[in-house]
């Protein structure tokens, strides 16, 4: 019985959601090279966790008002799993350490043994400590310049330049929850030390497959000196220190992480051969010291060596807005919002195709977008004409002639040729997912182009048997989509199978390239790869879920500034947004009095939102100024679309409508604010070029007591 395949891929920290870079680095690919050599009848073990211990979900809890870490740990946990679900990630085994039984024995076992050999020793050296909060900061606790490389980082790694520090070797060290400066006090930790494993390290790296990126920074820690890395910090989150006299401290939570390994592959007794030898492990370079020099020192210091990877899948950044997703910064879009606007299909091309391999690559909006109009106008256009063409020329049944002619010969060798660099593009030695998504798509644009061609068939006389020759032609070929594209896009793939009748999760061969003959077509009620864009109604720019379906036309919505002649219409509108907020306005009147007198006085700007059918949606905007700038600035106060006009772009063409308005009146931005968990309506300002601000906003009722600040 030979050894299944392992995969990792990195277990994220569950103080917040996972974002769309998350899904670009590590768990989208990894998933795409599981499902690829399972469609080969591979063994795989597909494997992760969840980062419970990371001081990151402590710092979380406290900024969010002193909550529990675990608290924290279990409500995004459990929304990574489902996000996980969602993106069609599917893991064999995800550990879960406060969940697992057995987790901290051991991980305490794994400490102990290499503290008991020799390996992990004490040792005094300075730490930073905030007076002020009474706290040692290590880790998520302190920020400061990095040692080595100047950027800002926090505590024991840093981002930018992947190399560990000792956090008090930082540079102007602060405490991020305070922002004080820290003092640098002596503190007692536990110490592994990588000098003496270097030469071990040097023959394992001439042995892995690795990225030069991370070859460099490997062989540049090892020419400089490996250093000593503390494996405990005094802290009460995570796993205790079996060690006397350390009782206060825990374990290190990358320390950590390399028997949490040993757990994802069943492998904790020791290298019996009976479970999978070294993964395949994806991961972030941010990432890469970890996986590349501690994991490995830890295990041959243990004598561990079966577990040593066999492979570093490596990621770069990716960047939204010029800066690094981060989900401890708040500066993300959150990928189950995404996938709940255009599904699991346009979410996983468009990462693997914007892949950050080798060089870092940035997430916009607009590219999304466009990403899903390239899978409904190529992909689906081409499938949407093929379905039609059966059902009107055969009766939805798959037609009885074989495909023939040079035509077809011809596309058939173009295909071969290029399923021969697919199938290299997924496979384990020189795997590149943006390089399949190319593959594929061009292979898509050889049927359409041929479908083009053969349509005229249909015209010639006795053309009829020459045109359903082509129809099987394109037949086969969307039998063979539905197996070469299942590991990148399997949602949709699984939906094209089942349009055919051909079983789902075939493998990546010529001998998917068959008319599947017998067939009646069962057609889909929507789009085979990628879904209808899920567009949700405007509140107003706070509460209410915003549409934010990416550059939507607003073709058929006009808005103009309203008049004393739409009063009516207006106060209906206006009447519908206080509903919404459960607001009862005091007398009859009261709606048609305040418009009237922002309308009289001049002192609001009211936009009208119409189709064809009338009024649909209006925005509120006042007018104000900046002391800063010194300039006129607009607040966007007040935006509603009806329920029953939801979803046409209306919400969208006000937003953009009053910041237009804006800048003809020179004013120098427009703000708005929205709902902390409005995060559907976070997505649209953001798409259409607004950024959170830095400033809390507080209110105080000084008349009616009417809370005033939505």
């Amino acid at each position: 019985m030979t050894s299944p395949v392992w995969i990792t891929s990195t277990p994220p920290t569950p103080n917040g959601d996972l974002h769309v870079g998350h899904l670009a680095g590590p768990y989208v690919a990894g998933d795409v090279l599981s499902r690829f050599l399972r469609s080969e009848s591979r063994s795989v073990l597909y494997t992760s966790g969840i980062d419970d211990h990371q001081s990151y979900v402590q710092v979380r809890g406290l900024k969010e008002g002193g909550k529990a870490p675990e608290d924290i740990a279990d409500a995004y946990g459990a929304s990574i799993e489902r996000t996980w679900r969602s993106a069609a990630v599917s893991f064999d085994r995800v550990v879960l350490p406060r969940r697992d039984p057995g987790y901290d024995r051991v991980v305490q076992r794994f400490f102990q043994r290499l503290h008991d050999d020799g390996h992990i020793e004490a040792r005094t050296t300075p730490l930073p400590y905030c007076a002020s909060c009474e706290l040692w900061l290590y880790e998520a606790y302190v920020v400061g310049g990095c040692p080595h490389c100047g950027s800002s980082s926090n505590g024991n790694a840093c981002e930018a330049c992947g190399r560990p520090n000792d956090c008090g070797d930082l540079v102007d060290p602060r405490c991020t929850l305070c922002g004080q400066a820290a003092e640098s006090r002596p503190c007692e930790r536990l110490y592994f030390p990588l000098g003496p494993h270097t030469e071990r390290l040097v023959d394992y790296w001439a042995t892995v497959r690795m990225p030069p990126h991370l070859r460099a920074l490997c062989e540049r820690m090892a020419a400089e000196g490996l250093p000593d890395i503390a494996v405990t910090h005094p802290a009460d989150w995570g796993v205790g220190v079996p060690v006397p006299g350390f009782e206060d401290q825990r374990i290190y939570v990358w320390f950590e992480m390399a028997p949490g390994y040993l757990m994802q592959a069943g492998r904790v007794g020791g290298a019996d051969g009976a479970g999978p030898q070294g993964p395949v492990q994806f991961f972030g370079f941010d990432n890469g010291y970890f996986h590349a020099v501690l994991f490995p020192a830890l295990y041959a210091a243990c004598g561990r060596t079966d577990i040593l990877p066999a492979a570093f899948e490596v990621n770069e950044f990716y960047r939204l807005r010029e800066q690094k997703f981060s989900t401890s910064r708040r500066h993300a879009v959150w990928a189950d919002e995404v996938i709940e606007e255009c599904g699991s299909d346009v979410l996983r091309h468009h990462v693997c195709c914007d892949r950050p391999e080798g060089r870092q690559t940035s997430f916009d909006r607009p590219a999304l977008e466009r990403t899903r109009r390239h899978l409904d106008t190529l992909w689906n256009g081409w499938l949407d004409r093929l379905f039609d063409d059966v059902e009107a020329g055969c009766g939805g049944r798959v037609p009885d002639e074989e495909p023939v002619g040079a035509d077809w010969e011809s596309l058939r060798s173009r295909l071969l040729a290029s399923l021969a660099e697919l199938r290299e593009a997924y496979g384990p030695t020189a795997f590149a997912p943006r390089r399949a998504v190319a593959l594929l798509d061009e292979m898509v644009r050889c049927v359409t182009d041929f479908a083009h061609v053969q349509a005229h068939q249909a015209q010639r006389p006795g053309g009829a048997a020459h045109f359903r020759a082509a129809l099987a032609a394109q037949l086969a070929v969307a039998s063979a989509l539905a197996a070469w594209a299942a590991p990148l896009l399997p949602v949709g793939a699984a939906r094209l199978a089942q349009v055919l009748g051909v079983p789902a999760g075939r493998p990546v061969t010529a001998a998917a390239l068959a008319v599947p003959r017998g067939r009646r077509l069962t057609l889909p009620d929507g789009p085979v790869f990628g879904s209808t864009p899920h567009y949700t109604a405007v509140g107003d720019a706070g509460d209410e879920p915003a549409d934010c379906g990416g550059e939507l036309t607003t073709d058929d919505v006009r808005v103009r500034a309203a008049a004393p002649a739409d009063l009516p219409e207006l106060a209906e509108l206006f009447r519908l947004y206080l509903a919404f907020y459960g607001v009862e306005p005091d007398g009859g009147e009261g709606p048609e009095a305040f418009l009237t007198d922002r309308l009289k006085n001049g002192d609001a700007v009211l936009l009208l939102a119409e189709t064809e059918g009338g009024s649909v949606g209006f925005a509120q905007v006042y007018p104000t100024f900046s002391s800063l700038a010194m300039k006129p600035v607009w607040t966007l106060n007040d935006l509603y679309v009806r329920a029953g006009a939801r979803g046409a772009g209306a919400g969208r063409a006000l937003v953009r409508a009053c910041v237009e308005r804006a800048r003809a009146a020179g004013a120098t931005g427009v703000q708005l604010e929205t709902g902390p968990d409005n995060r559907v309506a976070q997505a649209l300002y953001e798409a259409e070029g607004f950024s959170r601000g830095e400033y809390l906003t507080y209110f105080r009722a000084v008349d009616t007591g009417v809370d005033a600040s939505g």
